[in-house]
């Protein structure tokens, strides 16, 4: 699934797309979702339910670094760094629940 979390990736499919727009405004849930004190599981698990395919990940993940990462894309602090600092190993196994569910494109 690493793959999925990669900027680039939904570059390389033809899968059905959410558009820079929508990609932007789940990126931008996902990160009210995380930032402060605690954590909005309900919210996350939410966006990614939304999802066409797993395709989409990576066009949140793109939006998600170009406005939230550091500058020059260090892949350091990117989406899925994140999703992992904040949640815990049972929430992890949940979203990876509901991402698996998704078609690949």
């Amino acid at each position: 699934t690493d793959t999925y979390f990669s900027p680039s990736y939904y570059k390389t499919t033809k899968a059905k797309l959410l558009g820079t727009n929508t990609a932007k405004e789940y990126a931008s849930n996902l990160r009210s979702a995380m930032a402060g004190l605690g954590t909005d599981e309900n919210e996350i698990y939410t966006t990614f339910g939304k999802l066409f395919n797993k395709a989409n990940i990576s066009e949140i993940a793109e939006q998600y670094q170009i406005e939230y990462g550091f500058p020059f894309y260090i892949m350091s602090d990117n989406l899925q760094s994140d999703l992992l600092d904040e949640l815990s190993d049972s929430e992890v196994a949940t979203l990876m629940n509901i991402i698996n569910e998704l078609p690949n494109s």
